[in-house]
């Protein structure tokens, strides 16, 4: 077997050309055969394989066939695991999945046509389709339509839709309605009792406080727990406190224990997840926190984590962001988040993995930049350090702003934005005059006949003449066809998987191989570039290991 290497940080002119050779790849199979849930569109036909089987799709209509996450859709209908379901495509949409424990990779959808719902195969029987939406976040784990409450596809019966809340929920499986705490669709009780959730794994009743018990698939268990409650007057405060009329607590999962605080003033106490405030100190947990003025402290949600502000500054945790602060910030007035962003009066700071590579504080907003950011536009730190506003995000690090391309801070000359495609093919864009590949850079890669280089599947291109793996020449593209895709044991033996094709000469194994490099500049920072290496092998003119069947 011979290894070829694509350098990656090196220019691209020409492709890499490969002579495969014979030797045979010896297999590790994983838990499947082949890459589980996958289509694979072929000239003449289209295939499904699911873990253990493939066949090929008689009734799929290849003009029209498409796509769709896990599924597939044409002008016949939506396909879903390879089986067709008759329906009207209009409207589709995927709204979440249900896993099956047990059983590697199996999971049912539940997905959406404009006038009809389905799980898995199944349609729903609902009185009023139209009306079926998500309740809270996006994939999420209830649904209502204007009548009733749904667990995924099941109706949870005597919810009060009026009533609903997902707000002051801990866990994706809790809603709560006027009347009850409903977990996993079916409502909370104790001794015939409603429970009360007032942290994370601690509730009550009128008369015990519980600790819950989540670890079975399906049953909760309470076990009552003794203290010093004041059980009318307990509540929650957060996922990590709670309160009564004489004592503040601190939750730490299914356990509790007293704050040192003496003569509260409850209207005065307020809490900010890990941080309290008791109306004269403010606490992490049960240590006195003596960096943030108490008076002036709040905290807000940015991406998922988790910022504080006073009126000295606005912080992540220890590290304070480097806004200059002229007038105290206050959440919801001078101060805002919207996405990865935070604003605050006309300065900026881009959280996330935007911060390990550039510059995220912006300064010098105009009133008219605040009010674009807070509709939800995206910007990015051009190289002079001023707001670059993003017409068109490809990824991450290549994005469209004032009519050019730009890769992270800087544009991109010599691309015709009036014919540049982004989405020709995985890390390559194209345009009149280039095929580009976009990976650490953006590379003019020289050697395609552009005029008839189409994608295939995944990082494969082919044109008149070749079969490509991203650079690099494999074989001859006459009548070539993808058969199948073997899970290579990626999960237990780091390898990768493997594509198996036939050309006019036979049957060939490819097998693309990645690895990241990681070295340090001068500086001491470290950066990546990545490797490709390719296992082109020629198995003969005859291979009997797929042996296909009709549906």
């Amino acid at each position: 077997m011979v290894r070829y290497q694509t350098p990656i940080m090196g220019a691209f002119d020409p492709i890499i050309v490969t002579d495969a050779d014979t030797t045979a790849r010896q297999l590790h199979p994983g838990k499947c055969k082949y890459v589980p849930e996958t289509y694979i569109i072929n000239k003449e036909y289209i295939a499904y394989q699911d873990c253990d089987t493939i066949r090929r799709l008689v009734t799929a209509d290849l003009a029209s066939f498409k796509r769709e996450g896990g599924f597939a859709i044409d002008k016949n209908g939506v396909y879903y695991k390879g089986n067709l379901i008759c329906t009207d495509t209009i409207g589709f949409k995927i709204l979440t999945y249900k896993h099956n424990h047990g059983d590697y990779n199996n999971h049912d959808y539940l997905w959406r046509t404009d006038k009809k719902i389905f799980f898995g195969k199944e349609e729903l029987s609902l009185a009023d389709p139209a009306t079926f939406e998500p309740i809270g976040e996006a994939w999420g784990r209830y649904f209502k339509d204007k009548n009733n409450l749904y667990y995924y596809d099941q109706k949870v019966e005597g919810a009060d839709i009026s009533s609903l809340n997902v707000e002051r929920r801990f866990f994706e499986d809790f809603i709560y309605d006027k009347n009850h705490i409903y977990y996993q669709g079916k409502p909370l009780m104790y001794q015939g009792e409603s429970v009360e959730q007032l942290s994370g794994l601690l509730f009550k009743t009128t008369k015990e406080v519980l600790q819950a018990d989540f670890s079975g698939e399906e049953e909760v268990i309470f076990t009552p727990i003794t203290g010093d409650f004041d059980i009318p007057t307990l509540r929650g405060l957060s996922f990590n406190f709670m309160i009564d009329k004489h004592h503040l607590y601190l939750v730490e999962e299914s356990s509790y224990c007293q704050m040192p605080t003496t003569k509260l003033d409850l209207s005065k106490v307020k809490a900010y997840e890990r941080y309290i405030y008791d109306g004269r100190y403010l606490y992490r947990g049960e240590q006195k926190v003596r960096e943030y003025d108490p008076a002036t402290f709040g905290i807000f949600q940015c991406s998922y984590d988790l910022y504080q502000y006073d009126k000295h500054g606005i912080y992540a945790w220890e590290k304070k962001l480097p806004f200059k602060i002229k007038r105290t910030p206050v959440y919801g007035k001078n101060l805002f988040s919207v996405g990865d962003y935070i604003i605050y009066e006309n300065q900026l700071y881009i959280t996330k993995e935007y911060s390990l590579w550039h510059d995220p504080y912006i300064k010098g907003l105009t009133q008219e930049q605040v009010q674009l950011l807070k509709q939800g536009k995206h910007v990015h730190r051009s190289h002079q350090g001023k707001a670059l506003f993003v017409q068109e995000s490809y990824d991450s690090e290549y994005y469209k702003a004032d009519n050019q391309l730009y890769y992270m801070e800087k544009p991109v000359q010599g691309v015709d934005m009036a014919t540049f495609d982004p989405y020709f093919a995985p890390n390559f864009y194209r345009d009149k005059n280039h095929v580009y590949l976009c990976q650490d850079g953006v590379h003019v890669v020289k050697g395609y006949d552009n005029s008839t280089l189409q994608p295939v599947f995944g990082d494969f291109l082919m044109d008149k003449d070749y079969l490509y793996y991203k650079t690099q020449r494999l074989f001859k593209s006459k009548e070539v066809s993808l058969l199948a895709i073997y899970q290579g044991a990626a999960y237990e033996h780091k390898l990768p998987d493997f594509y198996l094709f036939k050309n006019a000469e036979g049957y060939w194994s490819v097998c693309p191989e990645k690895m990241t490099e990681y070295e340090f500049d001068d500086k001491g920072d470290f950066y990546y570039y990545t490797q490709y290496f390719v296992n082109v092998e020629f198995l003969g003119t005859e291979f009997k290991e797929i042996r296909q069947s009709k549906d």
